[in-house]
């Protein structure tokens, strides 16, 4: 497939004017410009922008040579479900992809329409997700994803041996991690120190120009184990019921505490770094 850029515009309340040609293909927004914004008055709208968007293919996740190539790294499961059950979660066949041919997926059996669920795991039987998923690992150089500690089931860290790096991810983000990378305070992968820490850590975490006045406190009473964190809505917040209005949550302190801020000096402190990133951002 060519790696030139296709071309689309984007309308209010759209994700791209793109033809039937671009439908049947898969493509990732590589950038994203926005012209000009609609008054604020024009009706019918949620998003009031209209601009330009480049789209640059992907390999298709199946495709004969894509899963020729998971299959050397993953096993893949296939699930059948028949669209005329009245339990949609009943499969009506299910199995593990030998080879390639095995993800040209049916759409009937036995006359009857099918829907398919097509995922993958390690070979050890860890859930890596989509095929797209363990695609984008692959071209990260994770060959080898795993569970961030035992009990797991969901892999969500991964050695890359394309550059050396540790990543940690949820469905939210990804972030590679090597010798030398320091987590700071206000990172997503920082682990407070101790419960001083934390409360502190609980405050800037609500901190934003739409809240004033935040605070955090352990509640009072024996034995008690929650952090309280208050603050005073901004009288230019976009929900106009909660200007000016006090709100705040409460948060458990956690059983286990991290490094603070700390650099890695060891690949097992990036490999650490990378699951603390990925259980804040999970």
């Amino acid at each position: 497939m060519s790696n030139k850029l296709y071309n689309g515009f984007w309308f209010p309340g759209t994700t791209g004017f793109i033809s039937n040609s671009h439908l049947l293909k898969n493509y990732s927004i590589k950038e994203a410009k926005t012209w000009f914004y609609m008054p604020s008055w024009v009706p019918f709208f949620k998003y009031k922008s209209f601009g330009l968007q480049h789209h640059v293919p992907e390999k298709n996740m199946y495709s004969m040579k894509a899963a020729a190539e998971l299959l050397n790294y993953f096993k893949i499961s296939i699930k059948l479900y028949d669209v005329e059950e009245e339990d949609p979660h009943k499969y009506c066949w299910r199995g593990w992809a030998e080879d390639a041919t095995d993800l040209n997926i049916t759409r009937s059996v036995d006359g009857k329409k099918v829907y398919t669920h097509v995922v993958c795991y390690t070979q050890d039987g860890h859930y890596v997700g989509t095929p797209g998923d363990a695609w984008m690992l692959l071209k990260r150089g994770i060959i080898s994803p795993t569970v961030s500690k035992e009990g797991n089931s969901v892999c969500s860290i991964g050695y890359s041996v394309k550059d050396g790096k540790w990543y940690g991810w949820s469905h939210r983000a990804m972030y590679g991690f090597q010798i030398g990378d320091t987590v700071k305070k206000g990172d997503c992968g920082y682990v407070p120190k101790d419960q001083a820490d934390f409360i502190d850590d609980c405050t800037l975490f609500w901190s934003d120009k739409e809240r004033l006045n935040v605070t955090s406190g352990l509640l009072a009473g024996e034995g008690a184990r929650m952090v309280k964190t208050s603050w005073t809505y901004s009288n230019k917040i976009g929900n106009k019921k909660l200007r000016n209005q006090i709100s705040g949550v409460t948060t458990p302190l956690p059983d286990e505490y991290g490094k603070g801020a700390w650099t890695s000096k060891t690949e097992a402190d990036s490999r650490q770094m990378a699951i603390d990133f990925a259980s804040g951002v999970s």
